[in-house]
């Protein structure tokens, strides 16, 4: 009879023990499926929210950068063309004598840098006009006999200059000028270039209108400017940038042409482009007077736009996102502009003579977004290890605990 109460006594406390290892079982299931997941999910959660706030705020920044951009480079465009306005007007303050001219020539280009394609007077009555053109590297004076062969002739100015007043500048588009460029080895050779003309009245002490003088600037030195402004030698140049993403500025006027676009490198081209604008643009190419231009089809709506903000005088920025005709869909880019004035005359406002727009496709939020990603997938992981750890623990305990209250019944 005692061993038969000592069997059963066994056996109940086999099955008690039994029982409390099957409930400890189950509490971590339970704990493990309810608490697991929910931890994954939270911070799966709390990983979106941050993605895009830390997205939003990447973009404003770079929007920000954009704008600065625009803006800086259409004033140092603006500050170029301001600082040929003024050395035209001292110029008509001083004699039309071709030496004096040519030492005023010299001393702008060894004081200042300012290297003009044309620098002349055309005089309205004796027929002396004095002109000298510069192909970058020597400067000649055109024979008066060849004045007429440049083309468009600086001649034709004059309908335009007789009704300025003293201080006033008459500032034309963007043109292709051809003119003869001769000299002791080729007295035949001609010269062409895509020239911003500039011209002001040269009166003399009682008023009379005597004639004008005019200078061209060399379109490639204002590229070459938008390029210094997109370069690592940048005045404003802060951070280095990825070099294989496509970041560029380009000019473009108030008839919508685009007239020539930045270009890494390009100091010493022979050639201004707009290709870069095309590539992703479908429009119209070439212009009289401008070959190279590019007006983009009155389709591309947005471009449109911009000048015409340009033209009320307003800075902004644009997004472009997913536009089929990318190479990535997935890519955007952000499209910044600014206008460009100049001074016509002391006593009116500023022109509005075109503007700048500054186009980056920068993959800072795209390669932000992935190593948060990559993040977040390390975190998830060592948390949801860390859960199941501290689960095992926690419900080992209480297993125990459950066994110890078992064997006390």
């Amino acid at each position: 009879m005692k061993d038969n109460g000592f069997i059963r006594f066994t056996r109940s406390f086999h099955e008690r023990s039994h029982n409390s290892e099957g409930r400890g079982r189950k509490l971590l299931t339970r704990l493990l499926v309810a608490l697991v997941p929910s931890a994954i999910l939270i911070l799966i959660t709390t990983g979106i929210v941050t993605y895009y706030i830390s997205a939003e705020y990447i973009s404003m920044a770079l929007e920000r950068f954009s704008r600065l951009h625009a803006t800086t480079s259409a004033h140092a465009v603006g500050s170029y063309l301001e600082s040929s306005r003024q050395d035209l007007l001292f110029a008509a303050r001083q004699t039309s004598d071709p030496e004096a001219m040519r030492a005023y020539l010299e001393d702008l280009r060894e004081t200042k840098g300012m290297k003009y394609a044309e620098f002349g007077y055309v005089a309205l009555n004796s027929g002396e006009h004095v002109i000298f053109v510069s192909n970058g590297a020597q400067e000649v004076r055109i024979p008066t006999g060849m004045v007429s062969e440049i083309r468009p002739s600086p001649l034709h100015l004059y309908e335009t200059i007789k009704g300025l007043g003293r201080g006033e500048v008459l500032f034309t588009g963007i043109d292709e000028v051809d003119c003869p460029f001769p000299y002791e080895a080729n007295p035949h050779n001609r010269t062409s270039f895509a020239v911003y003309r500039m011209a002001t009245p040269h009166f003399s002490e009682s008023a009379e209108l005597l004639g004008y003088f005019y200078l061209s600037l060399d379109a490639r030195l204002i590229r070459d400017l938008l390029s210094l402004y997109d370069s690592e030698k940048s005045p404003v140049f802060a951070v280095p940038r990825n070099p294989l993403l496509a970041r560029y500025s380009y000019l473009y006027d108030m008839n919508g042409w685009v007239l020539f676009q930045s270009e890494p490198g390009s100091e010493g081209d022979p050639q201004i482009s707009t290709l870069a604008v095309r590539q992703y643009k479908q429009g119209t190419l070439g212009r009289p007077g401008l070959k190279s231009a590019f007006m983009p089809a009155t389709t591309e709506s947005r471009f449109w736009q911009m000048v015409g903000s340009t033209g009320e005088g307003k800075a902004g920025l644009m997004q472009f996102k997913g536009i089929k005709h990318l190479v990535n869909p997935k890519d955007g880019y952000t499209l910044a502009y600014a206008p460009v004035r100049f001074t016509t005359s002391p006593d009116k406002p500023q022109e509005i003579i075109g503007g700048v727009a500054f186009v980056d496709r920068s993959m800072l939020t795209v390669v932000a977004g992935y190593r948060h990603l990559d993040a977040m997938l390390l975190i998830v992981v060592s948390a949801a290890l860390f859960t199941i750890l501290l689960i095992i623990l926690v419900s080992h305990g209480i297993a125990r605990d459950l066994m110890s209250l078992a064997n006390s019944v």
